[in-house]
């Protein structure tokens, strides 16, 4: 039985291009302002189970 010829990879340049060059197409949701306002500050609509 003879060894396949397999041929390296390493030599074969990858055709997709390396990601961490393109740039994301998606904004950073770090600066996009959250359109639900904050829950800390609405008043929670069910009456205290306490009372």
């Amino acid at each position: 039985h003879q060894p396949l010829p397999l041929s390296p990879l390493t030599t074969s340049p990858s055709p997709s291009p390396p990601q961490t060059t393109s740039p994301c197409p998606s904004p950073p949701l770090t600066t996009s302002p959250s359109p639900s306002p904050p829950q800390t500050t609405s008043p929670s609509p069910s009456p205290p189970l306490t009372t």
